[in-house]
C-alpha cells in the first residue's frame, strides 16, 4: 500500500455544558495485558468508565456522547508533574456525583462549561469498535466517541458559554445512495459511505486498516442561510463524480433519545380496580452523523486509491476474523472486543439536520 499516512485526519472538537454523566470508578481494576516496562499484566490500577453528555446546542437541544473508558493519570512534565490531569480532576467529581449538570440546573449559565479536544495523535476522534456476543458470536460494529487520550476540560458556568460540535475526516467516498425511512420510502436525505483509513499496531506490527462511517447529507444551514446538502452531493455526482474520490468532510454529530416506550403491565389478575400502572422503559441513545460540507484531496481526488482502500478494508476484515478465532477459542479476551484511536485526525433518521453549528465556509475548490 502506498498510503501518505500525513494525508489522515479523524478530528472532532467539541464545547458547551455539562448536560449529564455517568462515571463509576474502580480503584481494583485489573491490567489484562503487559504494557512493556510500564506494567504487568494483573497490575491493579484505578479506571473509569461511563459516559459525559456534553450539551452543544439549546435551540434547538442536541448533545454529543463522550465514552470514558479511561483511568487514573497524572501529568508526566511541567510545573504540574505527578498532579492529576484535568481530565482525571473532572471524572473524580463525576464519579463522585459533585458535579451540576443542565439536566439539574435548567439553565445555561448556572452549568459548568466543557470541552473536549486534543492534539494528533490525542485528539478526540471516531474510533472503530467491534465486538463478538458471548452468546451467539455474532458480530457488532459501532463507530464511537471515545474519550481515548485526550482532553476533558471542567470550567466554572458563564454567562454566554461556546458551543461547537464539528467533525473533520479525510476519507474514500465508496458509496452515495438515498436515505430510505422504515417503509423503504426516500427521505430526501443522502448517505454517503466514508472509507476512513487508520493505522493499527505499533512498529513493524503497524499496518493500514479501514472503516466505514455512514454521513447523512441533509438540509444544512451556515452563515450564508440555509443549503441543501443532498443537492450539492447529487450534482458533484452526476458533474465530476463524488464517489471513488477522496475528500475532506466536515459536519457535526446529532444525537437524541427516543421517546421512553410504556408498557402495560402483563400477567396474572391481581386483587383490585381500576387503571394499572405502566412501565416506563427508557428511551434509547440515538446518533447520526451529519454532513455538512466536502472539498477535494489534492488536486483530483486520488489521495487515497481505490485499491489501497480496498487493502485497508481487507485488513481490517482478517483482524475481525482473527479475533472472532480468538473468541471462539474462549481466550483470554471474553468479548473480543478492539477500541482504537486512530492515527490522524479521522442510521438516518428522516427530516432535517438538528445539529446547528458554525456551518462550512464555501470555498473556491472543488467541493460544498
Amino acid at each position: 500500500m502506498t498510503f501518505n499516512k500525513k494525508q489522515f485526519k479523524n478530528n472532532i472538537n467539541l464545547s458547551g455544558v455539562v448536560l449529564n454523566y455517568s462515571i463509576k470508578k474502580d480503584e481494583n481494576a485489573k491490567r489484562m495485558f503487559d504494557g512493556g516496562d510500564r506494567f504487568k499484566k494483573g497490575d491493579t490500577y484505578t479506571s473509569y468508565n461511563g459516559y459525559v453528555d456534553v450539551l452543544t446546542s439549546v435551540e434547538p437541544m442536541n448533545y454529543v456522547r463522550v465514552n470514558v473508558q479511561t483511568e487514573y493519570k497524572t501529568y508526566k512534565s511541567g510545573s504540574n508533574t505527578g498532579k492529576p490531569t484535568s481530565a482525571t480532576l473532572a471524572l473524580e467529581e463525576m464519579a463522585n456525583k459533585t458535579l451540576p449538570t443542565y439536566r439539574k440546573t435548567g439553565k445555561v449559565n448556572e452549568t459548568p462549561t466543557v470541552s473536549v479536544f486534543g492534539n494528533e495523535p490525542y485528539n478526540f476522534k471516531f474510533t472503530d469498535n467491534f465486538y463478538f456476543k458471548k452468546d451467539t458470536m455474532e458480530l457488532v460494529e459501532t463507530i464511537n466517541t471515545d474519550l481515548g487520550f485526550a482532553n476533558l476540560v471542567i470550567g466554572d458556568p458563564v454567562d454566554e458559554p461556546r458551543f461547537a460540535n464539528e467533525f473533520t475526516i479525510h476519507a474514500y467516498a465508496s458509496k452515495l445512495d438515498e436515505e430510505l425511512d422504515r417503509d423503504g420510502l426516500p427521505t430526501g436525505r443522502m448517505v454517503v459511505t466514508a472509507s476512513v483509513p487508520y493505522t493499527y499496531g505499533r512498529d513493524e506490527n503497524e499496518k493500514v486498516l479501514a472503516f466505514d462511517i455512514p454521513l447523512i447529507g441533509g438540509l444544512c444551514e451556515d452563515e450564508e442561510g440555509e443549503y441543501d446538502m443532498a443537492e450539492y452531493l447529487v450534482a458533484e455526482e452526476e458533474d465530476q463524480g463524488f464517489t471513488e474520490f477522496s475528500w475532506e468532510l466536515v459536519g457535526s454529530i446529532h444525537s437524541w433519545t427516543d421517546a421512553p416506550v410504556q408498557q402495560v403491565e402483563e400477567g396474572a389478575s391481581r386483587r383490585g380496580r381500576g387503571r394499572k400502572a405502566k412501565e416506563v422503559v427508557s428511551g434509547k441513545h440515538m446518533v447520526e452523523f451529519l454532513l455538512e460540507g466536502f472539498y477535494i484531496l489534492g488536486e483530483d481526488g486520488d489521495v487515497f486509491s481505490q485499491d489501497d482502500m480496498l487493502e485497508a478494508s481487507k485488513a481490517r476484515q482478517v483482524l475481525v476474523e482473527t479475533k472472532r478465532k480468538k473468541a471462539e477459542e474462549g481466550s483470554s479476551e471474553p468479548q473480543a472486543s478492539t477500541q482504537r484511536s486512530m492515527s490522524g485526525r479521522a442510521s438516518g433518521r428522516g427530516g432535517a439536520s438538528g445539529a446547528s453549528t458554525s456551518g462550512t465556509t464555501r470555498g473556491s475548490r472543488r467541493g460544498w
